[in-house]
C-alpha cells in the first residue's frame, strides 16, 4: 500500500506492526469477538488476552532537543509527501533523453545465441542510472519511442557475472554482445507543487490543514512527535509489565513468518531458509529473533489498547470508513466485505487507535533539558500512571 503520510516514521511502523503483516488465519487473541462501541457509538480498542500489569506512560520526560527540527528535514518530509501524490503518464511519441524512465523490451545475443539474463519484456530503466553495461543506456538516447534499435556492445573485461549459453556456463567478460531494444514508452512523472489548492484538496489526510502555513506546521509537529516517541516509547514498552498470552504471541509469530516468507519468495525468487543462510544466520537464530519481535509487538498492542480504553481514545465510523476506503483503493478491493475478510475490522480499528495512543503519549511527554532526562520508568511517576488492565476497563464508558 502506498502510504501518503510519510513523516511520522516510527509511529506508522508501530501501527502497522499492531495490525499484522497481511491476510491471516485468525485465532482468538481478544476477550470478545464482538466489536465494542462506547456510548457515543465510536469504536473501542479490543480487550487483549495479554494483560498489562504496570505501565508508566504519562509525563515521561524527553530532552528538549526532540522538539528541534531542522527546516531541511521539514522540506524533505514535504517532498516525500508531494512525491506520494505524483501521477505517472506514458509518453508514446518523441525521443528518449538522458534521465528518462523508459519501458523497454530487449534481447541480447552472444555469437548470435541468446543467453540467460540477457532478455526481458516491459523492463523499466532510467537512462543514466548505470544499471546496464557501458553503451546500453547512452545508446538509447535519441531513439524514437516505438522504434527498435540495435546496440553492438562489449562486456567489460572485469565483468564478474557468468551466464549460460546453449546449456554451458560461460563468462561474458570482454566478449561482444548485441542487444535489440524496443522502446515501448517513456514514463513522465508529474509531482504536484505545495500550494493552498493542494492543501485544501488533501486537507483531511493531513490534519485538516487549510493552507501552506498550516501544512508546514503540521509536518513539523509530526516530526517532533516522531522524535519524542523514538526517545521514549521503546522505554515505555520495556519498563512495562505484561503477562503475554502464548496464543497471541504465536499468531503474531506466524504473521511475521508468512510476511518474510512472501517477501523473500516474491522479491528474491528463493525460499526463506536459503535466504537466511545467505546472510550467515541459522534458521534457529532467525526464528528466535522473530519470536522476540512477536513478543514485543504483542506487548505493544496490549499496552496501547489498555491506554486507549483507560483514556477513552476511540475511533469514529467516519474515520474508519475513510481509512478503509483509501486502503481498498490501494489494494484493489471493490467491496468492503472482501477487504474485511482479509483484514479483520477489529484489527484495523486497533491499528488506527494505536496511532492515536502514540500521539496521546507523545503529547503528554514532559520536555526537559537534555541533561535532566531520567529513565522512562521515573521514580516519581504518579500512581495515576500505573494501572492494571482491570482498572483500565473500569474507567471506560460502558460498551454497547
Amino acid at each position: 500500500m502506498k502510504k501518503k503520510i510519510v513523516v511520522i516514521g516510527l509511529c506508522f511502523a508501530m501501527a502497522f506492526a499492531v495490525v499484522g503483516c497481511g491476510k491471516k488465519d485468525k485465532v482468538s487473541t481478544t476477550t470478545s469477538s464482538k466489536i465494542e462501541k462506547n456510548a457515543d457509538g465510536e469504536f473501542m480498542a479490543s480487550k487483549t488476552v495479554s494483560k498489562v500489569k504496570k505501565c508508566d506512560y504519562k509525563g515521561v520526560d524527553v530532552g528538549e532537543s526532540t522538539t528541534e527540527v531542522a527546516q531541511t528535514d521539514i522540506d524533505s518530509a514535504i517532498d516525500s509527501i508531494l512525491s506520494s501524490h505524483a501521477t505517472d503518464t506514458q509518453k508514446k511519441e518523441g525521443t528518449v533523453a538522458d534521465g528518462d524512465k523508459v519501458n523497454i523490451d530487449y534481447t541480447g545475443t552472444i555469437d548470435g545465441v541468446e543467453f540467460d539474463g540477457g532478455s526481458a519484456k516491459g523492463y523499466d530503466l532510467t537512462i543514466g542510472s548505470g544499471s546496464f553495461i557501458p553503451g546500453f543506456e547512452s545508446g538509447l538516447v535519441g531513439a524514437k519511442i516505438g522504434d527498435t534499435v540495435t546496440l553492438d556492445l562489449t562486456f567489460p573485461e572485469d565483468y564478474t557475472n557468468t551466464t549460460t549459453i546453449n546449456g554451458e556456463e560461460r563468462s561474458p567478460a570482454g566478449q561482444a554482445v548485441q542487444f535489440k531494444v524496443t522502446v515501448n514508452y517513456v514514463t513522465v512523472t508529474d509531482t504536484p507543487a505545495l500550494t493552498d489548492d493542494f492543501v485544501a484538496e488533501n486537507s483531511k489526510e493531513y490534519g485538516d490543514t487549510k493552507n501552506v502555513d498550516d501544512f508546514n506546521k503540521y509536518v513539523k509537529d509530526q516530526l517532533i512527535l516522531s522524535n519524542k516517541l523514538q526517545a521514549m516509547w521503546p522505554g515505555v514498552i520495556s519498563n512495562s509489565k505484561v503477562d503475554l498470552d502464548s496464543a497471541e504471541v504465536q499468531e503474531k509469530y506466524t504473521d511475521l513468518y508468512k510476511y518474510y516468507e512472501n517477501i523473500v519468495t516474491k522479491n528474491y525468487g528463493t525460499d526463506l531458509e536459503t535466504y537466511v543462510k545467505q546472510y550467515g544466520q541459522t534458521m534457529d537464530e532467525f526464528e528466535k529473533t522473530l519470536n522476540d519481535e512477536a513478543e514485543y509487538q504483542v506487548k505493544c498492542k496490549a499496552i496501547a489498547n489498555m491506554i486507549a480504553r483507560k483514556e477513552g481514545i476511540t475511533l469514529s465510523k467516519d474515520e474508519y470508513d475513510y481509512e478503509v476506503d483509501k486502503a481498498m483503493k490501494s489494494y484493489g478491493y471493490s467491496d468492503v466485505a472482501s477487504y474485511e475478510k482479509d483484514y479483520p475490522k477489529q484489527d484495523t480499528i486497533d491499528s488506527l487507535i494505536y496511532y492515536k495512543v502514540l500521539k496521546f503519549v507523545g503529547d503528554k511527554a514532559k520536555v526537559v533539558k537534555d541533561s535532566e532526562t531520567t529513565t522512562v520508568a521515573q521514580e516519581n511517576a504518579s500512581s495515576e500512571s500505573e494501572t492494571t488492565t482491570e482498572n483500565a476497563e473500569e474507567t471506560t464508558t460502558a460498551a454497547k
